[in-house]
């Protein structure tokens, strides 16, 4: 599973569903990570920042990271 953290360090952590393995996952470059949205038949996690005006994806695998829609950082 995956959810976002606005706290003093934006982030966006993963764990396995029973809580177990949890790690950051995207740590830097963001401002408001929200609106978290999985494409399994890409392997894929995209979400909105409300800070950076931006909507990005990233590999499941934490590789790619891209920009669709804002300004590169």
């Amino acid at each position: 599973m995956y959810w976002s953290d606005w706290g003093t360090v934006p982030k966006i952590e993963q764990a396995g569903m029973d809580g177990s393995q949890r790690a950051p996952f995207i740590t830097h470059n963001l401002t408001w990570p929200n609106g978290l949205a999985i494409d399994h038949d890409l392997r894929r996690l995209y979400w909105a920042d409300g800070g950076t005006k931006a909507i990005e994806f990233v590999s499941l695998n934490g590789t790619g990271r891209t920009v669709l829609i804002g300004m590169r950082l």
